[in-house]
Parts: C-alpha cells; sequence; structure tokens
C-alpha cells in the first residue's frame, strides 16, 4: 500500500491518485523494481487537495496538521480493509498521518524498514519532491532505492512475495558496502545471493526456450509449400528441393536444407547448433481435404532454441 500526500491539480481532476507528472515518475520507479501498479493500492493521507490561487493556475499548497488528522479516519478504514503487509509512507505528510504524529520528521525514518502493528512501514520521498528539487543531484538522489542499504529481505517474505529485482539490489549493495559491518554479515549476504541467484540459473538452464533463428524456420516453411505443390501436382516426391523448385537462397544463420525422399522430410541444420545432424524437420502428412501439411519435428539437439510446437515424435516415411 503507497501512501501520498495529497491529491494534486490533475489527481483531483481525474479522480484518481498519481495520475500527473509525479504519477509517471511512480510508474517508472514501480516498473524498475518489478512492481505492477495493478498489484498495488494507492492512496492519499489527505483526501482534499489543498491549493492557493496563482493566476489562473490551483497551485499545491502543504495540508495542515488538522487537515491530516481530520482526513486519518478514512486512511485507518483503507488499512483495516486492504490489509497491506507493507505501507510506503511517500513524504513526511503520509508518515505523520500513518504514525498519527504531527512531530516525526521524514529523515529519521529515511532507509528503515519499521514493524508497526504487525506491518512494515517503509519512508521515502514523495515523487514529486524528485521532480522540483532544483539540484540535479537532489533530483537524482530522490529517485534512488533508499533501502538498498539497510533492508534485509526476509526468507518468510521471499517465500510468500518471491525474489524482486530490489531485493538483488539490495543484496549486492550490502555485499559490496555493508550499512552496518559485523563479522559474518558479508558472508550472510554472500549466502543469501547465492540461495536466489542458483535455483534462477538452473531454472533458466532448463527451460524449453524458443526458437531463435524465426527466418530459418519461415524459410523452411516456404521451401515446404514448394515440395507440398510438387507432390500434390505431380503425385510423387521430389528428388531434391531444387527439382521442387525450391531455389531460394537460405537466410543467415541456416548451416544447410536439404530433402530427404526415403523420408519425405525437410531437414535444416543451424550455424549455432553444437552437434552433428539437423536442427528440425518437416514433416508433411496428407490431409483430408487433399493438401499436404508440415508439422516440426526436433532434430538430435533436445536442448536447442527449436521452434515452438516442434516434438520428439518420429513419423513414418511419406507414401503416396
Amino acid at each position: 500500500m503507497l501512501v501520498g500526500e495529497q491529491p494534486g491539480d490533475q489527481e483531483d481532476i481525474a479522480g484518481k491518485p498519481f495520475a500527473g507528472p509525479a504519477g509517471e515518475l511512480l510508474d517508472d520507479a514501480l516498473a524498475a523494481a518489478g512492481i505492477d501498479r495493478r498489484q498495488v493500492y494507492i492512496t492519499n493521507a489527505v483526501k482534499h487537495f489543498k491549493f492557493e490561487m496563482r493566476g489562473k493556475r490551483r497551485m499545491h499548497k502543504t495540508p495542515a496538521q488538522k487537515e491530516v488528522a481530520a482526513c486519518h479516519y478514512w486512511l485507518e478504514a483503507e488499512l483495516e480493509s486492504v490489509a497491506p503487509d507493507v505501507i510506503v509512507a511517500l513524504g513526511a505528510t503520509a508518515l505523520k498521518s500513518i504514525l498519527q504524529s504531527g512531530s516525526v520528521a521524514l529523515k529519521d525514518y529515511m532507509g528503515e524498514a519499521v514493524e508497526r502493528n504487525g506491518r512494515w512501514l517503509i519512508a521515502t520521498y514523495h515523487p514529486a519532491y524528485a521532480l522540483r528539487v532544483p539540484s540535479s543531484e537532489a533530483r537524482a538522489a530522490a529517485r534512488r532505492p533508499s533501502l538498498t542499504r539497510c533492508w534485509k529481505p526476509s526468507v518468510y517474505s521471499k517465500a510468500l512475495l518471491g525474489w524482486s529485482l530490489l531485493d538483488i539490489v539490495a543484496i549486492m549493495t550490502n555485499i559490496f558496502s555493508p550499512p552496518h559491518p559485523r563479522p559474518g554479515r558479508r558472508l550472510w549476504y554472500i549466502a543469501l545471493l547465492v540461495l536466489a541467484v542458483v535455483p534462477a540459473l538452473g531454472w533458466y538452464a532448463s527451460m524449453e526456450r524458443p526458437y531463435a533463428n524465426t527466418a530459418a524456420r519461415f524459410y523452411a516453411e516456404r521451401m515446404a509449400k514448394h515440395v507440398g505443390a510438387y507432390i500434390i501436382n505431380h503425385r510423387r516426391l521430389p528428388a531434391t528441393l531444387t527439382e521442387a523448385g525450391a531455389n531460394e537462397a537460405p537466410p543467415a544463420g541456416v548451416r544447410s536444407i536439404a530433402f530427404n525422399p526415403q523420408t519425405a522430410q525437410i531437414e535444416v541444420s543451424l550455424d549455432e547448433q553444437t552437434s552433428a545432424g539437423p536442427a528440425f524437420y518437416l514433416a508433411p502428412s496428407w490431409s483430408s481435404d487433399g493438401y499436404v501439411n508440415w508439422r516440426c519435428l526436433r532434430g538430435s539437439h533436445p536442448l536447442e532454441r527449436l521452434a515452438p510446437g516442434c516434438d520428439k515424435t518420429a513419423t513414418t516415411p511419406f507414401k503416396i
């Protein structure tokens, strides 16, 4: 749950929180952290837009503490309804409302994950602050993650939520620049990083990746159309692709392509493959309407990046 200060001019018109420039920056920050905005509840501590007129423009004015206190009832109702595990206070006004104290300072809570009433409370800059500070260095500092030097992701939260990009950044930062050096802390972070990275690498190595050379697949299918037309017109198999009229030069990445008249299969080898033999085949079959259909069969490289839909099923020689 993200809690801002109050609606801005555009938010007040749109009737939705963070719909203006600050909302765009918030979207960028969420995307950088790998968080879908649709999975986050966003609200404001103060429910009305407090402003002062400057010419024809409504300019933002910081709400008074009595206005924050008056709107706190609605924020508490939202907290009870949403029941978030983590609350992020965007700016000092939001932090004061959540803690129900007008004397707290944002700097005292920056970069700290505080447990309160069974929930984690994190305080950071409001996106509007990062937009309006005059110094480019200050803007850059406001946009950087404020938790990467202090937050230790718990095993429990990781089991529920999975590893996010921010977690990996936090661990990496603490490995190379721990905020509070203690014996064994660096090893603890390295162990967490290994536990996060090794399973991910294993999963990536074991997954069936899509076929990379899409041009080769399309090229082979075009050659298959020539062969299919030849079979239908001549009622026999061609001896070669050239006889079938398939004379198009292969694209980059295709080592060789040939028609095997004994199996009626088109055999395709790729430059990227590491083993001998075709990377995949295109095998024909008669359809009920008299046409020739083709299906992709895997070659001798089950871990190669093959075309989607290729299978290991053997096929009998095609007969007219």
